[in-house]
């Protein structure tokens, strides 16, 4: 099923996670694609559009409001990204697409350029939870992975470019090294890349994510406040200036 372009599922909870609201009994889960190209830049692809958690807000939200024309009394609360249950799990269990090598979620149309989010209601739901289901494990991002970040047993956040360029403070001379190898001033798409579930993807029905587009981070405002209104409704804003101003120096610098 789709709603506005995005593929969902509902699904019963028979026992919340930890971070769901108590009273969850089912949700609704959707996939959020963002694929619109992969021209050369220094943000990840992700985080080139629209921010995500606004534009998953928006899609939610309408759901939500066409739920309670039958269900007006109903316990419901939005979620993406922002949450301490695991958002790929609930996706897997409504049997939305796999869980990859990299610890990503692959959608079989949209392979793993989404964004996962959910409605969480105390609606009875009779499809019950899906077992897990992987990719072969042809290896691929593994060995693409330029700081050795992935496993089979998971991701070592303590090498993944992803998480080192959104870091906060000093990096050591190691990462900063990691980091120009990388080049990119915020995360990074290498496992992506190569996924084999990602050579024919589809693009995003998502205008959100089609239009005026950031591929490149640019020499930034003095102040934060500058920052926050020149790239408001940014995905890389979060962290403020100082992680990308850092990266930029990086990447700057010499070998």
């Amino acid at each position: 099923m789709e709603f506005c372009g995005c593929p969902w599922a509902w699904v019963s909870v028979p026992q919340p996670q930890k971070g769901m609201p108590p009273w969850t009994r089912s949700a609704f889960c959707f996939v959020l694609p963002y694929f619109a190209g992969a021209a050369e830049g220094t943000i990840s692809l992700y985080a080139r559009g629209e921010d995500y958690h606004a534009v998953a807000a928006r899609i939610l939200g309408a759901f939500e409001q066409e739920l309670r024309k039958e269900h007006p009394c109903m316990q419901a609360r939005v979620f993406c990204d922002s949450c301490r249950f695991d958002e790929r799990k609930l996706a897997l269990s409504a049997g939305l697409g796999m869980r990859g090598m990299n610890g990503l979620f692959l959608h079989p149309e949209y392979g793993s350029y989404v964004f996962l989010a959910e409605l969480l209601t105390d609606l009875p739901c009779d499809e019950l939870p899906k077992e897990e289901c992987f990719c072969e494990g042809c290896g691929a991002c593994l060995r693409a992975c330029p700081t050795k970040a992935l496993e089979p047993s998971g991701v070592d956040t303590a090498r993944c470019l992803s998480a080192l360029t959104q870091k906060k403070g000093d990096l050591t001379p190691l990462q900063e090294a990691w980091v120009r190898q990388g080049g990119m001033v915020w995360g990074c798409d290498r496992c992506q890349t190569v996924c084999p579930h990602n050579r024919r993807v589809r693009p995003t029905p998502l205008e959100a994510f089609q239009q005026d587009l950031l591929c490149h981070l640019p020499p930034l405002p003095s102040t934060e406040e500058e920052f926050g209104r020149q790239y408001t409704g940014r995905a890389f804003t979060w962290r403020g200036k100082a992680p990308l101003e850092r990266n930029l120096k990086i990447l700057e610098k010499k070998e």
